[in-house]
């Protein structure tokens, strides 16, 4: 029955799929966190330490056989590494390539991310209990605001700031004047993983795991105000490069899984599935030293890149970007109208389904005329709760999710 319910859940739009050649990165027999290339060698970033690209081959790094998840280049020489399983270890460290040696610099329990934010000047490092700031990556203090939060991801673009924290107090909070001061979202209860922003300054996120929120998340107003984009269970990572958003799955139950490109204007996600060897995603990365676009995805069974994506896409089952399909009001008590707009004159079935995938009713099953179209919905004799409703034809597939409330 799990599976029926998680099922609704899914997209529900156009998919394709392309050949391509993915280029191993380093052995394809640990599981890969992230990838970094540096000035002085290619890094991955793995469930016990890290793997440096030398001139003998690919050599391990380790402290206690840490995790390790995160980090940045503080000059041609130096990294500064996140690692951290729960233990008394757990911290933000060094990793020196003329001696290969790591040096702690600052204790923290589970470290989720390090980023700098270049425009101030300040490195971020979150964690279980909060965030780490430090102008030079040597000395650390908290940030008092975001005490006894969970941090697990921040972006940046110009002035703005955005931070992810899960816990008791699930949200995302934003910042308008690069961190000074934090206001939070009020459109958004849960937290989301992997933030990133796009070259125009949209902001996209992932809510993973399996739950009626789960799948990716577009904000237009710096973390302000959030949209879902789509419905999708167990994802992992976005990755962004060459005016393209990468979105990936880790584990996933069903024909969403891997990596693909989502096309928002056109509604279609294009998988680049074929030839990978390891559809488990970990994570989504850009080579910032290639000349040209790439990425590099982390999975369980190594690190693969990519330099050739699709260039266009011409297929006859693409919805319009004009396509919408959604209800008002909505929570609702006892009718509700959905609304939607069709391409052309095709024959539909419109649907409702209750929480446990039993269709509850028909609205109308036949053809439409091109244009913009309503159905009204009267759903007094159901019992209060979340209802799937469905409209299905030769070329859409979509569907959404409203709440009866009495």
């Amino acid at each position: 029955m799990k599976a029926l319910i998680l099922t609704l859940l899914l997209l529900s739009f156009p998919t394709l799929s392309y050949s391509h050649n993915w280029i191993l990165i380093g052995p394809d027999t640990v599981a890969v966190n992230n990838a970094y290339t540096s000035y002085s060698a290619d890094v991955l970033l793995i469930s016990d330490g890290i793997l440096v690209n030398e001139w003998s081959g690919w050599v391990k790094y380790s402290i206690g056989n840490l995790p390790v998840w995160d980090l940045v280049e503080i000059d041609p020489d130096t990294l500064i590494v996140v690692m951290g399983d729960g233990s008394y270890s757990d911290g933000i460290y060094t990793f020196t390539f003329s001696n290969s040696q790591f040096q702690i610099l600052e204790w923290c329990i589970y470290p989720n991310f390090i980023v700098r934010n270049s425009l101030i000047n300040y490195y971020f490092v979150g964690h279980q209990n909060g965030l780490l700031k430090s102008t030079n990556g040597s000395e650390w203090e908290e940030v008092e605001f975001f005490q006894n939060k969970n941090c697990l991801a921040m972006e940046f673009f110009n002035e703005y700031s955005v931070i992810s924290v899960s816990g008791d107090t699930n949200g995302i909070y934003y910042s308008l004047d690069g961190g000074n001061s934090w206001l939070l979202s009020q459109s958004m209860s849960h937290y989301l993983e992997d933030l990133i922003f796009d070259n125009s300054g949209l902001l996209y996120g992932i809510f993973p795991d399996e739950s009626w929120s789960s799948g990716l998340w577009k904000s237009e107003d710096y973390g302000a105000t959030w949209d879902v984009e789509f419905y999708s269970i167990n994802m992992s990572s976005i990755g962004y490069t060459a005016n393209r958003l990468f979105v990936g799955w880790y584990d996933s139950d069903f024909n969403q899984n891997g990596i693909a490109i989502w096309d928002a204007l056109s509604q279609i996600l294009t998988f680049l599935n074929d030839g990978l060897a390891n559809t488990n995603i970990r994570s989504i990365v850009e080579n910032q030293f290639f000349d040209c676009p790439n990425i590099t995805v982390c999975t369980d069974s190594g690190a693969y890149c990519l330099t050739e994506f699709p260039v266009g896409i011409e297929d006859g089952n693409i919805i319009p970007s004009t396509f919408n399909l959604k209800n008002y009001p909505n929570p609702f008590n006892s009718e509700t109208t959905f609304f939607f707009e069709l391409p052309n004159r095709t024959f539909i079935e419109f649907t409702i389904y209750d929480i446990y995938g039993q269709k509850v009713d028909n609205l109308f099953s036949g053809f439409m005329n091109s244009g913009i179209h309503k159905i009204n919905w009267n759903a007094n004799n159901l019992a209060s709760g979340l209802y799937i409703y469905r409209l299905k034809s030769e070329r859409i597939n979509r569907s959404g999710k409203c709440i009866l409330a009495k």
